[in-house]
């Protein structure tokens, strides 16, 4: 029992930009029932502690306490490898819809087999509103992780949502009347989900798109 009752004890703790009391590291000593104890206690302190704290700091206040930093820093390493390479992952896309410049969605990019309208061409006269419409920037994508192949035990499937952008290049078309215009907008595949991850790290590139985002209004200057 004594062993316990040293279990209970608390210390100042730093979590995050936070100094709050938590349980004290394990040592080594404790049974079994005892290391539950201080998970659970743990926990639930962290968790009430740690509003507005980043949940990763979180992981790793939790992990020190149990004397599991290095596990949890090879685990966290492990998630974060398969989140960056399947998030960016155009097979693992639903795609929601498509937004301009400003970012405002398009009404009526799809054709009918559910992809973007194709670019026209030069040799061919089309109605407009037939063809991909100018400006195509982004795409509302639901993007699925799964980290059941890579974690050990683990049964999470996740969805995430982000905005994608697509680079901009000068397309060049023959309107219903057969005039030439030039309109700039995404001119890669109708269907973005059949891009290669490696075709896609090609437009990344260009596009400088690093982590997941949402469409926001830019601040002042």
């Amino acid at each position: 029992m004594a062993t316990t009752i040293e279990s209970l004890k608390q210390i100042e703790t730093r979590l995050g930009y936070k100094k709050v009391f938590l349980p004290v590291p394990l040592n080594g000593t404790e049974t079994e029932d005892e290391r539950a104890l201080l998970f659970y206690r743990a926990s639930a302190k962290i968790e009430h502690e740690g509003t507005g704290v980043a949940y990763a700091l979180r992981i790793a206040c939790l992990a020190e306490i149990l004397c599991l930093t290095s596990i949890s820093s090879l685990t966290m390493a492990e998630i974060f490898r398969i989140y960056d390479e399947q998030v960016f992952d155009p097979s693992h896309w639903t795609v929601r819809g498509f937004y301009d410049n400003t970012g405002s969605v398009i009404n009526d990019p799809l054709a009918a087999d559910g992809n973007l309208k194709p670019l026209g061409n030069l040799l061919t006269s089309q109605l407009v509103n037939t063809l991909r419409p100018a400006s195509v920037c982004y795409a509302l994508v639901d993007a699925e992780i799964d980290f059941t192949d890579g974690l050990e035990d683990c049964s999470i499937i996740m969805k995430v949502s982000t905005h994608i952008a697509l680079p901009q290049d000068e397309h060049k078309y023959k309107d219903g009347n057969g005039t030439e215009n030039t309109a700039t907008t995404f001119v890669g595949d109708n269907d973005i989900c059949s891009i290669s991850k490696e075709d896609f790290d090609v437009m990344r590139a260009r596009t400088n798109q690093m982590v997941i985002g949402d469409l926001e209004t830019p601040g002042y200057g």
